[in-house]
């Protein structure tokens, strides 16, 4: 992606966390860049999408799906803003609250592309594949994959939701202007530095036949060849989105996020990642989210992020 076609898309909602702060994050990020006296991230267009994080101090009606309902709206609003930032010419460079919101980005990115080949390249600790019938917390930032590949995992049901969130559940997969779902298969997906995740989502990426890099894999081959392989994975694919969870970094590096996980990614290897699938012809959007400054010292994490972000594009 060319930098001068760039367009900074901020989604402040955190209602998909267990923890409150994330929606902080995407103004922690560009504080940084000020306070690093640099103007790099502001040069950019920027759009701030509609949230409700009012919503957090409402009454929670479902167990299974917390704020399914809201969430759903705001997964509206994210589809059409990247739809219309990609109708603009230009490549969404989003910079999220909590992981739920890239359901939201997939929606934008598959109905504004109905017949091309989509990737999604999907750099976290976790799978982010659970669904009502399986999530052990409810939050919905451990669901959006599930939603974009249009499953309930119902195999590996430990819940018995509402017929509520089940309906609301089947509304949110068919998100976006052309209300297709699933928005990718199975085949479309790689995870990067997965390492923290229940057996119904092992379970599910083993039946699906999901290709991951674990960080034994990636210490074995090298983060280079996980790259390389990552690319050549997806050589007859259009596109491909690459989401980047902070957590994905190891806890030393990642404190500021509310699920930090050991033996993550290290500066160095999100910076290699950074830098090769920011410049990939193939990538139409890249995303950064879970920095949470309520959880953080001084803007650490932020400050981390953000060195990243200027060594690899900037």
């Amino acid at each position: 992606m060319e930098v001068n076609k760039l367009k900074i898309v901020k989604v402040k909602s955190e209602l998909g966390a267990g923890k409150r702060g994330a929606s902080l994050g995407p103004d922690a990020l560009l504080i940084a860049d000020v306070t690093q006296a640099s103007s790099d991230l502001w040069q950019l267009p920027m759009v701030e999408v509609e949230v409700y994080n009012k919503f957090l101090t409402g009454k929670l009606m479902f167990s299974y799906a917390k704020h399914i309902n809201t969430i759903s709206k705001i997964y509206e609003n994210i589809a059409a803003t990247v739809e219309e930032t990609l109708l603009d010419g230009y490549h969404p460079f989003i910079l999220s609250g909590d992981h739920s919101n890239a359901g939201g980005t997939i929606a934008g990115l598959r109905n504004f592309y109905p017949d091309k080949k989509i990737g999604v390249i999907w750099i976290d600790a976790h799978a982010d594949l659970h669904t009502p019938f399986t999530t052990p917390s409810g939050n919905m930032h451990g669901m959006p994959l599930a939603v974009s590949l249009g499953i309930n995992n119902d195999e590996n049901k430990i819940n018995n939701p509402s017929q509520f969130e089940l309906d609301a559940w089947e509304q949110l997969k068919r998100a976006g202007s052309k209300k297709i779902s699933p928005k990718i298969n199975p085949v479309d997906l790689l995870f990067i530095d997965l390492r923290d995740l229940e057996q119904q989502e092992w379970d599910a990426i083993q039946r699906l036949g999901i290709k991951y890099f674990t960080p034994p894999k990636r210490k074995e081959l090298g983060i280079a060849n996980v790259v390389e392989e990552a690319m050549r994975y997806f050589a007859h694919h259009d596109l491909v989105y690459v989401s980047f969870d902070v957590d994905s970094m190891d806890v030393n590096v990642s404190k500021g996020t509310g699920t930090p996980v050991p033996g993550g990614l290290s500066v160095d290897d999100a910076m290699y990642i950074w830098k090769h699938l920011f410049a990939w012809e193939k990538t139409v959007a890249f995303e950064v989210t879970e920095i949470n400054p309520l959880l953080d010292r001084e803007n650490q994490m932020a400050e981390s992020v953000l060195e990243i972000i200027r060594q690899a594009i900037l």
